[in-house]
């Protein structure tokens, strides 16, 4: 008798078997811990919103794992919409493993350049001032481009519609984005998934000024539009830096002209927040140099290792006390000891 109704309900090309919803893969980046913390990469086809302060790593994390993406797929392309209008330099992106033959960007921050244009099948799509030139992005989909990645950075850039007609900046309009995001997310959504399109936001970030949830709950930033990110993303992550002394890179070869070594990178901290089909909570630390991007991954492998259980210090057994300098591998009866 079920297999009648199923037989029946599956007609639809809407409907589909539960065993059969499953995710059509992941993006590995070039951070060992941050694959563990999203439990193996970037979902392609679902949407993860990469949110903190300036600075922090967000927009250099985002072009690691495209870097990855194009790395592991030479046809793959990607799409960068920079709602801040600062697209990165080639040479930029190609330290990260991107192509920069392979990114399109689209500098545009509105809502009708942004979300219209990736949903649009118009060959000739109409931006918001009027003017026509490029086919919008589920034309170019259909079409056979082989566009794997969205990237929006960032969506607070994004002007709402009294905001886009302003006629002096002494007025303000409050949740006027809060208010259009919703819907506009929901028109993008079918393209991500019909593409299965890596699809990454990144988000800036205000400072809580409410001091009983920074003291008591440890909630320092407040996210703009956070309610339809939180809704739409399957995955919520906060990307910050270290900020200690050992955290930092330096370069001696590079002095300022006070004599002191050149600061060319520093250890970014990812903390999954939200995973509605993952583990959430999982942390992630990793180390970026300006100039070469992600590196020092050996040392995130070991810290793993050590803290999954892979391998341990061996126990002195005259005094009780683990040995700092040797290492034992334990292998999967580690693991299933300390998890």
């Amino acid at each position: 008798m079920a297999n009648k109704w199923m037989t029946a309900f599956l007609k639809d090309e809407k409907n589909k078997l539960g065993s059969l919803v499953v995710p059509k893969g992941r993006v590995l980046t070039p951070s060992p811990s941050l694959n563990w913390a999203l439990s193996g990469g970037f979902y392609k086809g679902y949407a993860t919103c990469l949110y903190g302060p300036e600075g922090g790593g967000k927009s250099l994390t985002t072009m690691a794992a495209v870097g990855s993406l194009m790395q592991a797929d030479p046809d793959a392309m990607a799409v960068l919409i920079s709602t801040e209008m600062r697209a990165p330099t080639p040479e930029r992106v190609a330290k990260l493993g991107v192509d920069p033959d392979r990114l399109m960007i689209r500098e545009a921050n509105t809502l009708h350049d942004v979300f219209d244009w990736i949903s649009s099948m118009d060959e000739k799509f109409t931006n918001s001032d009027g003017t026509k030139g490029a086919p919008g992005m589920a034309y170019m989909l259909a079409d056979g481009a082989p566009i794997k990645a969205l990237i929006i950075d960032s969506i607070k850039g994004i002007r709402g519609p009294k905001e886009q007609n302003l006629e002096t900046v002494e007025k303000e309009f409050m949740g006027d984005l809060s208010k259009f995001l919703n819907p506009s997310l929901k028109v993008i959504l079918e393209i991500i998934r019909k593409y299965d399109l890596m699809t990454i936001f990144v988000q800036q970030v205000n400072m809580n000024l409410n001091p009983d949830e920074v003291k008591y709950q440890n909630k320092k930033w407040v996210i703009p539009n956070g309610q339809s990110l939180k809704h739409f993303c399957e995955t919520m992550a906060l990307v910050e830096r270290v900020e200690s002394k050992d955290s930092k890179i330096f370069d001696d070869s590079m002095k300022s002209i006070r004599e002191i070594a050149v600061q060319n990178g520093h250890t970014v901290r990812v903390r999954v927040e939200k995973a509605n089909l993952d583990s959430p909570f999982r942390e992630a630390e990793f180390q970026v140099d300006y100039r070469k991007g992600i590196v020092n991954t050996a040392l995130e492998v070991a810290k793993l290792a050590a803290n999954l259980g892979v391998i341990s210090h061996p126990v002195n057994p005259e005094t009780g006390k683990a040995i700092a300098a040797q290492w034992v591998f334990e292998g999967a009866n580690g693991v299933s000891k300390k998890w």
